[in-house]
């Protein structure tokens, strides 16, 4: 019988507003090794000229373009990672003015 879990994280700003969530359930076949990897790509200071002028290669897709950049928004954030069946962690980081 498989071993089901949950994965799931959130991103909190420091309003307390969330930024960012994700949500992964999964059953994977027993004896199966597995990995998981996740990206979330935060909005950055630059007009999407400017970044495609760069060229750069992106390993899904661009979120969201003129959002107020992550530098702006000062303060302490949170990421909550949880595990079910497993763990919860909340990280913290400052992001200074």
């Amino acid at each position: 019988m498989a071993c089901a879990f949950t994965f799931n994280w959130e991103l909190t700003e420091p309003s307390g507003e969330v930024y960012a969530r994700y949500v992964f359930q999964e059953s994977p076949s027993p004896g199966f090794i597995w990995s998981y990897s996740i990206w979330q790509v935060l909005p950055v200071a630059a007009t999407p000229e400017e970044i495609l002028q760069q060229n750069p290669t992106f390993r899904g897709r661009l979120v969201e373009v003129g959002a107020t950049p992550v530098s702006q928004k000062t303060g302490e954030w949170r990421l909550k990672v949880a595990m079910r069946p497993g763990f919860t962690v909340t990280q913290r980081f400052t992001i200074q003015p």
